[in-house]
């Protein structure tokens, strides 16, 4: 899949730490799936460091904690 259009949607920086894993396309919104790159940042390299994962909305029932997998939705 190409995603490199969808890049431009996203905040500078996202893409240093995520990666777009899907895009699902309809005719009013766009959904960016991103995964969490299981890589230590260069400023880190040096330093012991463990990952704490990420908070989940309660309304995302089927996403365990610290699974790394985002949905960032915007609309056309």
């Amino acid at each position: 899949m190409d995603n490199n259009g969808y890049r431009l949607l996203l905040p500078e920086g996202t893409l240093d730490y995520f990666i777009i894993s899907d895009v699902k396309e309809s005719a009013s919104e766009i959904v960016i799936y991103l995964e969490e790159k299981n890589e230590v940042p260069k400023e880190y390299a040096g330093m012991k460091v463990e990952s704490k994962g990420f908070y989940v909305d309660p309304k995302k029932a089927g996403q365990k904690a610290g699974s790394g997998k985002w949905a960032i939705k915007t609309k056309c």
